[in-house]
């Protein structure tokens, strides 16, 4: 350990004569569908239009960026772009409104990515904007390398680009005299592509490697960063299909190949009711609403200036949550990156913030380094959110310098089981409290349904139950869900563990030559791998709630008897923990009932029963007492009703509080 940063790198810093050019691709989103000031019935009476949105408290942190006193719209005069459109004159000029497919009374993701990298950055920045609308990667944009016919829009986007930086000092006379210099590409499409679940969807993750190759070997920048926009679309959380090629676009940039020079850009929250939008009826165009292409062209800028800045920090994560210890606060391995500064006799520091309070001392960190990175523990009390700074300076001067703005210790949950852990209730839930969050094994966010990394599109009881432990012990929650509906205990044991008759539904478990059945391991393997991560001691609990799929099954043979629930659970238990290392606490609730015809099993309640008090097993909530008004289709049904969700909520509620604050 040592405090001084020895990482010998070279001084990579842009000369004081050049410009930072970054290149905007993409499909209609990115030409820019967001409505500036039309209203009337065509535009749903200016509802979600930018003057709207501007108007209201919401968007009070943006109106002096882009509004001057007197009402005009703000230009900037360090960052400029170039627009050349298919079917219309080509756009330059600073930055501002009006830089899309349809002109002036539209702007795109540009506005505020455009913000956000002048910002950033002290030389002059050049946005090269390459957009045409329904186009796919797998055939209009399709690189080179990916095989078959090159996308004739993946040549038309070079072409652009290099037309651009031919005549930059023509089309922007201030930018005379200095040199251009590419930094990156921000890439926002995917549409097109989500229309073909069978064949683009498959292959988007490939084509878009294969394009970020491509695109650095033809513009001879071979570590040219490059920032992925999550497609947004009409949906928080996405049909099947959609959802796949959004796991796609992040799965790239966590490949290690490009894990150090590409980030994702989460856009999903930024969605905005249909009816508080100009345009109600595209959905695809995210409804035309300013707020949402506002936050997406933020997104993305900051994640294209975290890439380009010399000093980045890795973990944690923004909205981050780490479980706490008995004694109260958290320790955190803080990693970061520094490249291109000649950091020869510099010194890291860091130092927390909390909103309101007196700024902190910066304090140096002593840290173990390898080639760029480097790795810290720092130590912490669990209480609201911290925002966390780190500064690389030699002498009084500051080299450069990186920030989170919110991440805290806390309490973290993983949620497993059937369909009532998952999201098929009767309503969607979203977080009263900012303190709520979903992990979904690489993104944070705030806590809302459906959840990620469970079944079904509907509502949970975690949203509520978050709020209720927030309430009361006054830290930041979180939650790891991972519920599949209608599966047996038997679809979540470790692949290849027998058992003499199958469970109902036998898509995760196979037949044996021997007659026997086993578990193929899928719901076992994405379990330990969503716990894994978290490292030891790393969340309080695992939250238990399955047995309907076992118990009472219309075909006798595959119901199980309670001898056996208990052996498998435990054999589950068991495994997992050997997985990921440690003794992690289990919460068993007593889970049997279908119907008001069939209101449970004595004999799978007795064995969820008989688990708890042994082996770091804990008793759960009792859910076959939740029922009539508190199931769905006015208490027909397996699955809670709103007020059944919260119910839930408050009994899991009522036994963690104690347990927790008894510890």
């Amino acid at each position: 350990m040592r405090p001084l940063l020895a990482l010998l790198l070279p001084a990579l810093a842009l000369a004081a004569g050049e410009v930072r050019v970054f290149i905007l691709a993409g499909q209609s989103n990115m030409e820019g569908q967001a409505v500036v000031d039309l209203t009337g019935k065509n535009y749903n009476d200016g509802k979600g239009t930018l003057v709207d949105f501007l108007g209201k408290a919401d968007g009070a942190r943006f109106r002096d960026t882009l509004r001057n006193p007197d009402g005009s719209w703000r230009t900037r005069d360090d960052v400029f772009v170039r627009y050349e459109r298919e079917r219309a004159p080509t756009l330059k000029g600073p930055l501002g409104t009006g830089y899309s497919v349809y002109g002036s009374h539209h702007f795109g993701p540009e506005l505020m990515c455009g913000h956000a990298l002048g910002d950033a950055h002290e030389e002059p920045v050049l946005l090269i904007k390459c957009a045409w609308g329904g186009k796919s990667l797998i055939k209009d944009y399709r690189p080179p390398s990916a095989g078959g016919e090159t996308g004739p829009y993946y040549l038309k986007m070079l072409s652009q680009v290099r037309e651009a930086l031919r005549t930059m000092e023509e089309d922007f006379p201030a930018l005379r005299g200095r040199t251009p210099r590419l930094s990156g590409l921000v890439w926002y499409q995917g549409w097109n592509d989500g229309i073909d679940p069978k064949k683009a969807v498959p292959e988007y993750a490939s084509n878009l490697a294969h394009l970020i190759r491509d695109v650095r070997r033809e513009l001879g920048t071979p570590d040219l960063p490059v920032v992925v926009g999550e497609l947004t679309g009409p949906w928080r959380d996405a049909p099947p299909e959609w959802e796949r090629l959004r796991a796609a676009q992040r799965e790239v940039t966590l490949a290690p190949e490009f894990a150090a020079s590409t980030a994702f850009a989460p856009t999903r929250d930024f969605v905005r009711r249909a009816e508080d939008s100009p345009n109600p009826g595209h959905g695809h165009h995210e409804f035309g609403n300013a707020e949402t292409y506002l936050l997406i062209g933020e997104s993305l800028g900051r994640q294209m200036a975290l890439l380009s800045s010399p000093l980045r920090i890795l973990s944690p994560a923004e909205m981050q949550v780490v479980q706490r210890r008995a004694d109260g606060r958290a320790r955190l391995d803080l990693r970061g990156r520094m490249r291109g500064l000649d950091a020869s006799g510099a010194t890291l520091e860091w130092r927390p913030s909390v909103a309101g309070a007196k700024e902190a001392r910066w304090v140096p960190l002593r840290i173990e380094a390898k080639g760029e990175d480097f790795v810290s523990t720092i130590e912490f009390p669990a209480g609201g959110w911290y925002g966390l700074e780190v500064r690389a300076t030699s002498g009084a001067r500051v080299l450069a310098s990186a920030k989170v703005g919110r991440f805290g210790a806390g309490e973290i949950f993983v949620v497993a089981g059937q369909s009532n852990s998952a999201n098929h209730g009767e309503e969607r839930m979203t977080a009263r409290s900012p303190l709520v969050v979903n992990f979904d094994g690489t993104v944070w966010r705030a806590c809302a349904d459906p959840q990620p990394g469970a079944s079904g599109r509907g509502g949970s009881f975690v949203p509520a139950l978050g709020d209720l432990l927030a309430e009361r012990l006054k830290v930041p929650v979180a939650f790891v869900t991972t519920g599949i509906g209608a599966t047996s205990v038997r679809e979540w044991l470790p692949a290849g563990t027998k058992f003499a008759a199958p469970p109902t539904i036998e898509s995760r478990v196979e037949k044996l030559p021997s007659g026997e059945w086993a578990s193929k391991g899928a719901a076992y393997a994405m379990l330990v791998g969503r716990m894994r991560p978290l490292g030891p001691n790393g969340f309080r609990a695992v939250l238990w709630h399955q047995g309907e799929s076992d118990a009472n099954q219309r075909d006798a043979t595959r119901t199980l008897p309670g001898r056996l629930y208990a052996e498998h659970l435990s054999l589950l238990i068991g495994s997992s923990r050997k997985e990921v290392g440690w003794d992690a606490p289990w919460m068993v609730a007593q889970v049997s009932y279908h119907t008001p015809d069939d209101m449970g099993s004595e004999d799978i309640r007795a064995a969820q029963a008989s688990l708890w008090g042994k082996d770091r097993v804990l008793r759960g909530p009792d859910s076959d007492a939740l029922r009539g008004a508190l199931r769905e289709r006015g208490g027909k049904g397996v699955h809670f009703s709103g007020d059944g969700q919260r119910a839930l909520a408050r009994a899991w509620a009522d036994l963690l509080i104690p347990w927790i604050e008894g510890r």
